[in-house]
């Protein structure tokens, strides 16, 4: 029997874990087409070409040029690879764009064709051997009817069918196809840019790389550009939550994350607020969150990040996320990434002044350090996770990405890839297995113009060629006066502002909610920092290299602390380097920490706890929470045990 768990993407079958397409071929199961019919490739209006959608892909037949010879070869689009799918007919002549109220009575074109344009993201190979998805828009014409308007319904039923399945709702029919099924409105996102994060090129990453797939999938948003330190958190506590319940978009570093989290916790319904979702392009130098989504989904971190970031936004779903409460003795603050104490937090800070190397800053950062290695003198106390063995990461299910092409990686790659919890995807295929695509590459750089259309020298884009003729959730035909354009964009501008190293307001959240919903006070493991903690936490004290609490499996994007954590296991790692420990020993670490194998070395100890404190008792020092860095002193922190945040990410299929 066919059986899901919440968190998976694989599936559980008699002979153990398989992934879709797999179990497909062990119980004999076959895709039943939903819709099939005949077709054309633009620009081509030559050979009739069959095109059949299922569930889980659209396929066809490529003709055979008459230069190559040989049979027709079949073409699988997957439905998971798709951001989007649009209806349209051609422009005026000249490329003019006729009013659509006007153009339905004066047609400047005799064609009575209508198109319809699938916007794909296909890997170019598995993420693991390096591979990136690759932006194509692969377009069909239907002109079997004998008008336009005949025509036009045909293309919109699969557009519709197309949509519900983009949506994850179940469609094994014609007869489910009804655009009254798909959401009453489209999605809305508040999306929060850092015009100064990383290299400085947050406005221009948004409009450029991300708008774009944002608009093909027919999502909204409206934008600000921050200007000041704390601007994302004054927002995200006044913001309207009805209005952007969807979800908000941060384009920058794990900084604006940390400033919009306590933003939604600065608010008096902050038990309702902190359940917006929370998306990260990666724009910042750091990008731990960003990191940690797409590595969860079997996305490609570390090459193409952005795009990959932007595509994966398109897919409707959220997962809960463990907030944490952290405590000193000048502030009170929630935090979603890590705390950290010596040779990390000196990384992280001291790197401040290589960020013009963007990512690269940390790596340079921790040479300088380790050349000049510090160690540090505190006590650490902790209340144990109940059953640590659910934490520890077991070697045998372990994946190591490499960022070289060409590097084999270790272990049975079939096994492992079968294993891995993954949509199904072009991420499963091998090289040889992945699809070509049809039709025109859209430009690799953009440029955006009025209304965030897109243009590139001799590219083909469908906007370019056919004006969009889309129904609404109530099968009427959308007519985008502002042709894209008016999505919600409303930048913000102001100066540049450089974002500090100090965690700016320090006034401490009321973890009582307000609202009068009834949902109660925030619940809390901790003593006051004065007082002794509790009998049954443990303590341990001496010299250390460096010590981080981390809550998420990557601090970076080239740091990966906890190999499969989820987003919401409800418990923290402590991870420690005591004295003596040689500066070889220390780059080994380095390098380890690049994949997560830092944790099966023996000079690194691994403890999963529920709340810590931190007496540091070496002066001076940096103490850092989610890498900024705070005053130097007593430190505790614990998950709140009955409140979570979500992220973005797609809902399992």
């Amino acid at each position: 029997m066919l059986s899901v768990s919440t968190g998976s993407y694989t599936f559980e079958h008699e002979d153990g874990p398989v992934t879709l397409s797999n179990y497909r071929a062990k119980t004999g199961e076959e895709n039943i087409n939903i819709l099939e019919d005949e077709f054309s490739l633009y620009p081509s209006r030559g050979t009739p070409i069959q095109v059949k959608l299922t569930a889980e892909t659209i396929s066809y037949e490529k003709p055979a040029s008459a230069l190559s010879g040989g049979d027709t070869k079949e073409v699988r689009l997957d439905i998971w690879d798709l951001a989007g799918v649009s209806c349209g007919r051609p422009k005026g002549r000249n490329g003019i764009i006729t009013e659509l109220n006007k153009a339905s009575k004066t047609k400047t074109d005799s064609d009575i064709g209508a198109y319809i344009c699938l916007y794909a993201y296909p890997y170019s190979k598995p993420p693991l051997e390096g591979g990136i998805r690759q932006k194509k828009e692969v377009v069909f014409r239907y002109s079997k009817e004998s008008t336009y308007e005949k025509n036009l319904d045909v293309i919109q039923k699969w557009r519709v069918a197309i949509d519900l399945l983009l949506q994850n709702i179940e469609v094994n029919n014609i007869s489910d196809i009804h655009a009254s099924r798909l959401p009453s409105r489209p999605r809305k996102l508040l999306v929060f840019i850092n015009p100064t994060s990383g290299r400085r090129r947050g406005e221009q990453v948004f409009n450029k790389e991300v708008a774009p797939i944002l608009n093909q999938a027919g999502i909204q948003f409206d934008t600000v550009v921050t200007t000041r330190q704390n601007h994302a958190r004054e927002k995200a506590s006044e913001m309207e939550l009805e209005k952007f319940h969807d979800g908000i978009v941060i384009v920058s570093g794990d900084g604006l994350v940390y400033e919009v989290i306590n933003g939604l916790m600065d608010r008096k319904d902050r038990m309702k607020a902190v359940q917006v979702p929370i998306g990260v392009i990666p724009a910042g130098s750091g990008n731990a969150m960003a990191s940690a989504i797409l590595h969860r989904v079997g996305e490609n971190y570390r090459k193409n990040a952005i795009m990959h970031a932007a595509f994966i936004l398109t897919k409707p779903g959220s997962h809960p996320l463990d907030l944490i409460s952290v405590q000193t003795d000048t502030l009170k603050v929630i935090s979603f990434l890590a705390v950290a104490w010596g040779i990390i937090a000196d990384i992280d800070i001291e790197s401040e002044r290589y960020r013009f190397l963007g990512a690269a800053r940390f790596t340079f950062g921790a040479f300088v350090r380790i050349i000049n290695l510090r160690h540090y003198h505190g006590k650490l106390t902790y209340l144990p996770v109940d059953d640590p063995s659910k934490y520890q990461i077991s070697k045998s299910s372990r994946i190591y990405p490499k960022d070289n092409d060409d590097e084999t990686i270790h272990d049975d790659d079939e096994i492992q890839r079968q294993h891995m919890t993954r949509h199904h995807s072009t991420y499963q295929m091998k090289a040889d297995e992945l699809p070509e695509m049809t039709g025109r590459s859209m430009p690799r750089h953009l440029t955006v113009t009025q209304g965030l259309s897109l243009q590139g020298d001799d590219e083909f884009s469908f906007k370019d060629k056919f004006i969009r003729e889309d129904l609404d959730s109530n099968g009427f035909t959308k007519h985008p006066s502002s042709e894209e354009g008016d999505s919600g964009v409303n930048i913000s501008n102001g100066s540049p502002r450089e974002l500090s190293s100090s965690t700016g307001n320090t006034s401490s959240p009321c973890l009582t909610d307000s609202s009068g919903s009834g949902e109660g006070t925030i619940e809390t493991l901790l003593p006051a920092l004065s007082e002794p903690v509790p009998s049954n936490w443990e303590t341990l004290e001496g010299d250390f290299v460096g010590i981080v609490i981390t809550y998420m499996s990557h601090l970076s994007q080239d740091v990966m602390a906890w190999p499969d954590r989820e987003f919401d296991e409800g418990c923290l790692s402590i991870q420690y380097l005591k004295c003596p420990v040689t500066r070889k020993n220390c780059l080994d670490l380095m390098e380890a920490f690049t994949d997560g194998s830092h944790i099966e070395k023996d000079l690194v100890q691994v403890l999963y706890a529920r709340a810590f404190r931190l007496e540091p008792m070496t002066e001076p020092g940096i103490l850092t929470i989610d890498g900024e860095r705070i005053d130097y002193g007593p430190i505790q922190a614990e998950v709140i045990p009955n409140l979570k945040g979500k992220v973005l990410t797609p809902a399992p299929r």
